[in-house]
């Protein structure tokens, strides 16, 4: 009985008002409200958006590093390789590339490519190419190329290949 009798005590005492003690029931308004603590968390950095730079045409690329050796703005029909040579940046592993070729606006798809990659590359060179057979020469008109990442294309270009003389 004496605890009651503090505790009634103590309520009355923390809301009185005016000097006048009331007997109140205790409610959730009354509950002190605790502060929300500032949210802690770090705002998430940005994952870079996969890019291909412009498609650069050459003759050949450095083996190592798949960049162009020499770059063209057309090739002849005797060319035994044209290369299309793209500089990529922020690929996560397992990103998906492919290229599609065409012909004079025909698809050439004998020479679709598609490659998965085994590791991240954070900036680097691919290249990709079409070759003729020794004894035959490349038809001239306008090859072109699309390439995509995880099936959206990102980038396409043409280029001309002219009669030999």
């Amino acid at each position: 009985m004496r605890h009651l009798a503090a505790l009634l005590f103590s309520t009355c005492l923390l809301t009185g008002c005016g000097g006048e003690a009331r007997l109140v029931s205790p409610s959730v308004e009354m509950a002190p409200k605790l502060a929300t603590p500032a949210s802690t968390s770090v705002p998430a950095t940005p994952i870079p958006e996969p890019e291909i730079e412009p498609v650069v045409w050459t003759t050949s690329v450095d083996a190592a590093t798949q960049a162009p050796s020499e770059t063209v703005t057309s090739f002849g029909a005797d060319a035994l390789t044209i290369y299309a040579c793209v500089p990529v940046n922020n690929l996560a592993k397992g990103t998906k590339i492919e290229a599609a070729w065409a012909y004079n606006g025909t698809s050439l798809d004998a020479f679709a490519t598609q490659l998965v990659l085994p590791d991240d590359v954070p900036a680097r060179w691919i290249a990709f190419h079409i070759g003729r057979d020794p004894n035959v020469s490349w038809p001239a008109g306008t090859y072109a190329i699309s390439i995509a990442i995880n099936g959206d294309v990102l980038q396409s270009a043409s280029i001309e290949v002219t009669a030999s003389d």
